[in-house]
């Protein structure tokens, strides 16, 4: 009884144990995600202010001349210099509209349009560090605005991407990341810079793994739904979910952990495996206690039988 109650308390204690793991492995997780995200943007925004202060960034917004700052260049040596190895650089004037870009040729469309966090920065222009959805990706974006004096006459902003954070949890901590970007923001991105997806979900890391992303589409909602916690997926994947917000908590999409379950790591059950094997121990030892002195009183009460019927042979021993 006490062999099968220990049984039945050890498998209890080791499947809270395993549960409270897991639900340990979420957390740490998301803090590692989050930590990794606000250095980014802390990165990033470093990155702007320093570029301002070093560029004819006030001169080319004046003389709307893209050819004064070599945006391309810039970040070609921060390739080369730097752990920002894909930075994108752009010049904006005072109406929103873009002087310059250092990914691309494409300039003069007006970035108000569609970026709602600059149309509130321009109303009170200030260094500002974001995560923000643009027509060609989900970026880190720092904006330094520019002065004229006193006059406010643009803004350069460097924008960083997610990749460095995938490749980096991918290299530490074993983890695989898949950045989804919300569906309602599929019209946004015009210009997709991975050209991936998942449904309607735009992938904004690279190096996403293929095979999860054909795995993720018909568990989506469980996992997004499991949040504040993790996901298993048939007894295979450790899913966990992080939120991507802007400035104002608005989700923009999710920052999706992947990792095979047999990796999660498992606490100890302090001890309580000792323990059980101490009580199974004990349990044996009673049960041959009891049976040697059980066999001791049945050898015992045979003799005495058999001196009772030696004596009634012999009456003449009494």
């Amino acid at each position: 009884m006490i062999t099968a109650f220990s049984i039945i308390y050890y498998f209890i204690q080791t499947e809270r144990n395993m549960l409270r793991s897991y639900q340990d492995h979420a957390n740490f997780v998301q803090s590692l995600v989050q930590n990794a995200m606000q250095s980014k943007k802390a990165g990033t925004k470093n990155l702007a202010v320093d570029l301002v202060s070093k560029y004819k960034v006030r001169e080319s917004i004046l003389q709307n001349d893209p050819a004064l700052v070599d945006l391309a260049g810039i970040s070609r040596d921060l390739r080369r210099t730097s752990t920002y190895k894909n930075v994108w650089i752009q010049i904006i004037d005072r109406q929103g509209n873009v002087i310059a870009r250092s990914w691309t040729d494409r300039r003069g469309d007006n970035v108000l349009d569609y970026r709602d966090e600059l149309k509130a920065l321009y109303q009170d222009p200030r260094v500002s560090s974001v995560i923000s959805i643009g027509r060609e990706d989900l970026t880190f974006n720092s904006v330094v605005p520019v002065f004229d004096g006193k006059e406010f006459i643009g803004v350069l902003e460097t924008l960083t991407h997610f990749n460095s954070i995938d490749r980096s949890l991918r290299k530490k901590e074993g983890l695989f990341s898949v950045i989804l970007v919300n569906e309602s923001f599929k019209n946004i991105i015009q210009y997709p810079f991975t050209d991936k997806f998942v449904g309607d979900y735009y992938v904004a890391n690279l190096d996403g793994d293929n095979a999860l992303m054909e795995l993720l589409p018909p568990i989506l909602n469980q996992i997004f739904q499991a949040s504040d916690s993790y996901y298993l997926y048939q007894d295979q994947w450790f899913f966990k979910s992080i939120n991507i917000t802007d400035d104002q908590g608005k989700t923009l999409g999710h920052y999706i952990i992947a990792q095979p379950q047999s990796r999660v790591p498992i606490a100890d059950l302090d001890g309580i495996d000792q323990w059980i094997f101490q009580i199974m121990g004990f349990a044996l030892f009673a049960v041959l206690l009891v049976g040697f002195i059980l066999y001791n009183s049945r050898d015992e009460s045979f003799h005495w039988d058999e001196q009772k019927d030696g004596s009634a042979e012999h009456p003449e021993n009494a």
